[in-house]
């Protein structure tokens, strides 16, 4: 299909399918009329784009579109929606959340990778190929992206900026993947099998579809993975682990584009057909989460957060104020970063017998008490500020293994980084005694960077910029925080 055919179709459903994820999941799929049954309400987006994706992570919606002056608008709560700029004018098809920041795909544009850890600032990165690529989903700690077009159809990535391309198991044209029951599943519109699965995004092993139709569209819910097509007698398949399929017969005989699942119910949407929208409910009941007494946690202290659901789903807990706080996705244990408030979600996942649910606690992070008399400072000198930044080359930023007199890391953060042209593009990476370089690590709090092995760098590639870097220890006993800022152009 050719790629502004793609696109087309691709607006007029995939946005209408990722929304719906609040109305109530099996198969059976009978028909519903679009307004009638689900109570739908309509709301201006940020801008008349050809919004082509959106997703929901760290307690925001983040959309994207193919087109327009602002190609990405966020919204706390799907009904009003703020513009944002994106990295770069590309067609912006697809965007996924996962290990706290959002990646967006296009099937055009010089770097056809964007990520943002808030939806509002986003970095262009280089994809692995120029691909016209159509849908990144994350699972298993990585983000897999699949394309229409190119030599291998397949990327992956552990954080989003990195690419590396992978080959296909058929050179079809890769049209939707998603992850579930530890399985990336991916569907085409052509080719012999149109269905490939992978355990780890690297090795993809050819299905047999249950048709042979135009496969558009897959997602995956409650403990099932079903997928939609455009054409064909049975426009609907489903399967338990993505390798043995079965076709389902569709509501109406209509162009099905996109469906997922959520708050137990699978919606599928159509470009064309009386009644364009198709649900699938189901009698799972929806676990229902309570957390226990707020904790008291202090900055730099930590405490426990508590929750239960009435299900059989294991609890795992979100920050979703990580300036504030940060916590164990599996013990609950919280750490107060800065004093505020702190807003933890748990999740209890979804089981054979019941949908997923969740709840968010909120408290407050207070000081750490009296002011401590003592002032951290880097130690030899290794926080290397200078007075200039250039605008194509690297820059060090820190020394290895810098620490302050108080015995703790020094992050670094790069913050309102601002394109004096109309591009953004820089990047901190680490480099070893050798010379291998490596990317950075979380430090631990905020969005703060640093180097596990070797001194700290930041690249710039020929852009006109103004950013402020920041860098930050936190207070311990005894001594007050360490922060230093400066504002560079190139």
């Amino acid at each position: 299909m050719e790629l502004n055919a793609r696109i087309s179709m691709k607006r007029c459903a995939t946005v209408v399918s990722a929304v719906i994820l609040f109305a109530a999941g099996l198969v059976g799929l009978p028909q519903v009329a679009f307004a009638a049954d689900l109570e739908w309400t309509a709301q201006n987006a940020a801008e008349a784009n050809s919004w082509a994706s959106v997703a929901y992570g760290n307690g925001v919606f983040v959309a994207v579109a193919t087109n327009g002056t602002n190609q990405v608008m966020t919204s706390p709560d799907g009904v009003t929606w703020t513009a944002r700029a994106a990295a770069e004018a590309n067609q912006w098809v697809s965007v996924t959340y996962g290990n706290g920041v959002f990646v967006a795909v296009a099937a055009s544009g010089t770097n056809r990778v964007m990520t943002s850890t808030n939806g509002q600032t986003w970095t262009p990165w280089v994809a692995a190929e120029a691909n016209q690529w159509s849908s990144v989903t994350y699972g298993n700690g990585v983000f897999v992206a699949v394309a229409d077009s190119g030599t291998n159809r397949v990327m992956t990535s552990a954080n989003g900026q990195t690419w590396t391309p992978v080959g296909a198991a058929e050179a079809n044209q890769w049209y939707s993947v998603t992850y579930g029951n530890g399985v990336f599943v991916a569907v085409a519109n052509n080719g012999t099998n149109r269905v490939m699965t992978s355990a780890d995004g690297q090795t993809w092993t050819a299905r047999a579809a249950a048709e042979a139709s135009d496969w558009v569209s897959v997602t995956y819910g409650n403990g099932m993975f079903v997928a939609v097509a455009l054409d064909g007698t049975n426009r609907v398949m489903t399967s338990a682990d993505g390798q043995t399929w079965t076709a389902q017969a569709a509501a109406e005989a209509s162009s099905w584009y996109s469906v997922t699942y959520g708050n137990g119910m699978f919606v599928a949407v159509a470009t064309g057909g009386t009644n364009r929208v198709m649900t699938a409910p189901s009698a799972l009941p929806v676990q229902v989460v309570t957390f226990g007494a707020a904790p008291s946690v202090t900055v730099g202290d930590s405490a426990l957060v508590s929750a239960t659901s009435d299900g059989d789903g294991a609890i795992s807990y979100t920050s979703t104020t990580t300036e504030t706080c940060t916590v164990n996705a599996t013990t609950g244990e919280v750490t107060g970063v800065d004093a505020g408030d702190c807003a933890i979600r748990a999740d209890a996942e979804e089981t054979a017998t019941w949908s997923a649910g969740s709840a968010t606690q909120t408290f407050a992070v207070t000081s750490a008490g009296p002011t401590p008399v003592a002032h951290q400072s880097p130690v030899r000198g290794c926080v290397t500020v200078g007075q200039s930044m250039p605008r194509r080359g690297t820059k060090k930023l820190m020394k290895p293994g810098c620490v302050t007199n108080a015995g703790k890391r020094v992050g670094v953060k790069v913050r309102s980084a601002t394109p004096r042209g109309d591009v953004r593009y820089y990047r901190l990476f680490c480099v070893t005694n050798s010379g291998k370089q490596t990317s950075t690590s979380k430090a631990g709090f905020g969005e703060f960077r640093v180097c596990n092995k070797g001194k700290m760098k930041i690249r710039t590639y020929g852009t006109p910029l103004k950013m402020k870097i920041v860098w930050k220890a936190k207070a311990t006993s005894g001594f007050t925080a360490y922060k230093k800022t400066h504002t560079y152009k190139t």
